[in-house]
């Protein structure tokens, strides 16, 4: 994607600055698309219900967020083809990107997702994504409690 440069004064870069998380936001670029486009996350689910993502996932790093969206999409309704699309939309990304995170990045193959994701409470899911991103084992909690 091209790049252009702006410029901005001292008190919007600082406050800039001040929403980034350390190690997920890489740039400026990344914090003004999260703060600026996350109205996109307002989208809806094939039963015509507005549902929204949560916004702490912007603090996990992108492959475990596009995957968390597509359980939080599954969820509230879509199939995991739906989802999927609506993740990849959302992120500006190709489908085929998404279906790598949670297939190949998670060492599965896409029928032993659907097989995952058809469980209630998504034990198989959330111990998978534990394992993975250990680091992130909190933020995995906190989601797979909220669903």
């Amino acid at each position: 994607m091209k790049m252009i440069t702006i410029k901005v004064d001292e008190e919007v870069y600082r406050f800039i600055e001040s929403k980034a998380v350390p190690f997920v936001d890489q740039d400026v670029n990344s914090v003004l698309r999260k703060l600026l486009l996350t109205q996109r996350a307002n989208m809806t689910n094939t039963k015509g219900t507005v549902i929204e993502l949560h916004d702490y996932l912007y603090s996990v790093p992108n492959g475990l967020r596009q995957i968390l969206q597509v359980i939080d999409l599954v969820k509230q309704g879509d199939s995991r083809v739906e989802a999927t699309k609506k993740v990849a939309q959302l992120n500006d990304i190709e489908y085929s990107t998404v279906v790598d995170k949670y297939a190949r990045q998670l060492g599965k193959r896409v029928f032993e997702i659907n097989e995952m994701l058809q469980e209630p409470k998504y034990y198989q899911f959330k111990a998978l994504l534990q394992n993975k991103f250990n680091i992130y084992s909190d933020k995995i909690e906190e989601f797979f409690n909220k669903l």
